[in-house]
């Protein structure tokens, strides 16, 4: 990590750290600052062999955001879980207008429903497959890597939407700068980037572009969003610069903890960059939230989670699908309970079926 980092990282702990937890924001002048974060403990199992069932700290956030003269914002978020100092988003923002937001620094870049949903309101607790062990098990130790299964860059490319998005870093945290706004309905996104994903400088002279558009629709009443985006990816390959594209549909109903019906979907294809073929993947998740009157328990979830990937459309027996029931119970805001039971399905028979218990606990404040 570079020294610059880590001392960003440090002044975000000291200053959350001398924070009154009663005074989260403060302001002085044209100066106004928050406090932010979240906190999530998980308890998760692995059906495959060698793994056994542990406590995790999935999640350990602290974030500061800032304001200057309404106009001029801010924002620097750490993650400190299982002692691995990390810094996520960090960026300053020029609000020009609705219309107009022009923003530099370190961010999710504008592409993927499910990943530019924060973690703090996913209806699942993962967004996609994670699985301890599973990518090991999918490889022969004694033949190596079956022909049916591809990899880039030495990690296997799993049979599941997420995993293949983020495999090719064609979604998540990266360094750029980005052009962003609304008009009415119509939203837009877009950005160029370095391509190498979070806290890197660029190792090459090309560039990564992606964009975005969206649009609401149906009111407050049965709220929906409709939204595309499309990534130009660039990496370092051994034979120099290579490039790769994905594009991607998706549909929201609802919103997080309103009552009744909630949906997420998501499809997606683009080029498998280890192989130079095509990838498909979808997913979608339904929720049915209903709220309490108690004083403490203010709602509870039942939801519901398919995930299809294929690596490879030239293949035969690499795809799979991931299956996820769960419930959730909801106190104060953000602050959930969460439990859900993983089941990834494979297409062949290069591998059984695994599974895997989840037990998420998340404070958010």
């Amino acid at each position: 990590m570079p020294s610059w980092s880590r001392s960003v990282l440090a002044l975000t702990a000291l200053l959350a750290a001398g924070t009154p937890a009663a005074a989260q924001t403060l302001e002085a002048g044209a100066l106004q600052v928050r406090f932010t974060g979240r906190m999530q403990f998980q308890y998760n199992t692995s059906s495959v062999a060698g793994q056994p069932g542990t406590f995790d700290m999935r999640r350990a956030r602290q974030a500061v955001r800032l304001t200057v003269d309404e106009w001029i914002h801010g924002l620097i978020e750490a993650d400190f879980a299982l002692g691995r100092l990390a810094l996520k988003s960090a960026f300053m923002e020029l609000a020009a207008s609705p219309g107009v937001n022009l923003r530099f620094g370190q961010y999710k870049m504008p592409f993927g429903l499910f990943q530019r949903t924060s973690s703090t309101q996913t209806l699942t607790i993962e967004r996609g497959l994670r699985i301890r062990g599973l990518d090991a098990q999918l490889a022969d130790e004694d033949s190596g890597l079956d022909p049916a299964l591809s990899e880039l860059d030495g990690a296997l490319l799993m049979g599941e939407e997420q995993a293949l998005l983020d495999a090719h870093g064609y979604q998540g945290y990266d360094m750029g700068a980005q052009l962003h706004g609304a008009a009415g309905a119509l939203g837009y996104a877009v950005g160029l980037f370095n391509g190498n994903g979070a806290d890197r400088r660029d190792a090459n002279g090309s560039k990564t572009v992606a964009g975005r558009l969206t649009y609401a629709l149906g009111g407050q009443d049965a709220p929906l969003a409709l939204g595309a985006a499309a990534i130009l990816k660039d990496r370092t390959a051994a034979d120099g610069t290579a490039r790769g594209h994905a594009v991607e549909l998706d549909a929201e109903y609802g919103a997080f903890r309103r009552s009744g019906l909630h949906i997420q979907a998501e499809l997606v294809t683009g080029e498998n960059m280890g192989v130079d073929e095509t990838f498909l993947g979808a997913q979608a998740v339904a929720a049915w939230f209903a709220a309490l009157e108690g004083p403490r328990v203010e709602g509870w979830e039942l939801v519901g989670r398919a995930s299809w990937g294929d690596p490879s459309t030239d293949r035969a027996g690499d795809a799979g699908v991931l299956l996820t029931p769960g419930l959730n119970l909801y106190f104060h805001g953000r602050n959930r309970l969460m439990a859900n039971w993983d089941v990834f399905v494979p297409q062949g028979e290069l591998f059984e079926t695994r599974h895997a218990l989840r037990l998420q606990a998340q404070l958010h404040y």
